[in-house]
């Protein structure tokens, strides 16, 4: 079975326990545990699996003077299970900042801050930011 072509998928606890070598630019792994054996491999990008997607108030929340509070979110659809998300803040108030958030598919309000001594209201459908795949 010479010409059977290797699948491997090789995890990061695998290639720092080993100490494996990999040289990107060549797509050689030397394992230097292995008496320096030696492979060729192919590196790719992974395929990004969400579309990015601004994120909206889902309803409309009084945020109290010097405080932070939860503001619930929408954007559309389900999110997949098996995806970490960024959240970046564009929310601009004079008197308020949003927070930046890594989350999961449980992601259902953003974190919103007022450093004053007056209340202010976020609308329903207000864009707080934007969603985006968290790749590591």
């Amino acid at each position: 079975m010479d010409d059977l072509p290797p699948k491997l998928l090789i995890g990061m606890d695998v290639i720092g326990s080993e100490g494996m070598l990999i040289n990107t630019s060549t797509g050689q792994v030397t394992l230097p545990r292995c008496e320096g054996a030696a492979f060729e491999t192919t590196i790719k990008r992974r395929q990004p699996r969400f579309q990015s997607r601004d994120v909206r108030a889902a309803k409309r929340t009084t945020i109290h003077p010097r405080s932070v509070q939860n503001v619930p979110v929408a954007f559309g659809e389900d999110l997949p299970f098996e995806v970490d998300f960024a959240f970046e803040s564009t929310f601009a108030h004079p008197s308020a900042r949003g927070y930046h958030h890594v989350t999961d598919a449980n992601f259902s309000f953003v974190q919103v801050r007022n450093d004053t001594d007056t209340p202010f209201t976020i609308n329903n459908f207000t864009k707080l930011g934007r969603l985006d795949e968290w790749d590591t």
